[in-house]
């Protein structure tokens, strides 16, 4: 930072750094002084939402990644991310609302349809939730959650067969 005091980027990118050394507090705090220096850069929120996910201050997430989407709406992990929060915070219809627009800007992420095809599972929409593993598997072919989350929606089916 020495070299890049004023840089929203380089408080970001010092931000990510401490998250993934779970240093969530400070990753928060040095998000925060990006956000000053630059309060349009979506991806310093987007992070900061994810350290506020980390501690379970779902709200806080929430709010943050609406204001990214609000700035990049064609960021499709943005809506992955708020999904997730949703999801974590009991709002199963808006997670699923978020990973379906996650899945239209990317069409082919396996991860973001396992993640539907959760939020289906929970919803007990299992022929639903069944076709979005599919896919996933069909996508990643080894994808081991994906290949877990289609056992256990054969399992609510009671289809022990497939």
């Amino acid at each position: 930072m020495r070299k890049s005091p004023q840089s929203a980027r380089a408080h970001t990118n010092l931000g990510k750094a401490l998250a993934s050394d779970g240093q969530q507090t400070e990753a928060i705090s040095t998000y925060e002084q990006a956000l000053e220096l630059d309060s349009d850069l979506s991806l310093a929120y987007n992070n900061r939402a994810n350290s506020y996910a980390d501690f379970g201050n779902f709200a806080a997430a929430i709010d943050d990644l609406t204001t990214a989407i609000n700035q990049d709406p064609e960021n499709g992990i943005f809506f992955f991310n708020r999904g997730f929060s949703y999801k974590r915070a009991g709002m199963l219809n808006l997670a699923l609302k978020d990973y379906k627009q996650a899945s239209r800007l990317h069409p082919n992420d396996a991860h973001i349809i396992n993640s539907q095809g959760g939020v289906l599972l929970e919803m007990n929409q299992y022929d639903d939730a069944l076709e979005r593993f599919n896919r996933a598997i069909e996508i990643l072919p080894h994808y081991a959650d994906a290949h877990s989350n289609q056992g256990n929606t054969f399992r609510e089916l009671k289809d022990y067969q497939s």
